[in-house]
């Protein structure tokens, strides 16, 4: 049985352990990203031009740097490793 996504604790981050269910892309049209605390939250898209980079999703679009892009999917970022 695949793992759930969780929140991180006092973060903006939605993060999923690599064997979630949660860890495949979502069309943009199927679903956007909610926000659990504050105004923006870390994802990873897959834009048009077929880039995949981490971006940040708000009420404004979704942003990587100072650049928007067109993005058709998105998903949760992973859990970090444990230990060094």
């Amino acid at each position: 049985m695949k793992a759930a996504c969780d929140i991180e604790k006092n973060t903006m981050v939605k993060v999923c352990p690599l064997d979630c269910e949660c860890m495949s892309w979502i069309h943009i049209k199927d679903r956007l990203p909610e926000f659990p605390k504050g105004e923006y939250v870390n994802v990873i898209i897959s834009t048009y031009d077929g880039l995949v980079l981490e971006a940040i999703y708000s009420k404004d679009g979704f942003f990587a740097g100072s650049e928007v892009y067109d993005v058709t999917h998105w998903m949760p970022l992973p859990k970090p490793p444990e230990g060094r």
